[in-house]
């Protein structure tokens, strides 16, 4: 049977629920040896996500379930300085939105749960006025460049460096920058 994955905007009643998934992304993870590809999101964090422009997607399985989520925040001034020096002829101020934290149920991964997530934020970038997905990613992440490149081909990767988690864990992570039109 084919896997669905529906993309609904967050609520506020489900912020437990993404962070528990989180907590159950990070943990997969680390089963399969690949702990530093995600620095995983809390409670405090998806909230924060959810303040407009900013936003927080899911998705959900057929039966309703939270299967997904993806952050999509919008960048602080310090934020902006990092992406226009890293990308001086690609990034445009104030047109990329953070894809901030996206993970998707270990049992549910190879269903194009994050590529559905990913275009449902598109449509709401674009619908904001931001034409650029910005973010991190590890780079030997194959899973989740594959879902962008889904989105668009036009994705360009800066140099790997050491991030620091809020939870004291150094991450090799590289600045990315994506064309959505």
């Amino acid at each position: 049977m084919k896997q669905v994955a529906i993309p609904r905007f967050c609520t506020w009643a489900d912020v437990d629920k993404v962070a528990e998934l989180s907590e159950k992304v990070l943990n997969g993870l680390a089963d399969a040896g690949k702990s530093d590809y995600f620095g995983g999101v809390d409670a405090d964090e998806i909230a924060a996500a959810m303040m407009d422009p900013s936003t927080v997607i899911v998705a959900e399985d057929e039966r309703k379930d939270i299967i997904g989520f993806l952050l999509l925040q919008k960048p602080s001034e310090e934020e902006e300085k990092i992406y226009a020096s890293n990308f001086p002829t690609k990034y445009r101020k104030n047109e990329g939105i953070i894809v901030n934290g996206i993970g998707v149920d270990v049992n549910k991964r190879k269903g194009r749960v994050a590529t559905t997530m990913l275009e449902f934020g598109k449509d709401y970038a674009l619908a904001h006025g931001f034409t650029e997905y910005i973010g991190t990613i590890h780079p030997k992440n194959g899973a989740s460049e594959n879902a962008l490149r889904h989105i668009s081909d036009d994705v360009e990767k800066a140099e790997p460096f050491t991030h620091r988690t809020r939870d004291g864990r150094d991450l090799l992570r590289q600045y990315f920058v994506q064309e959505l039109i």
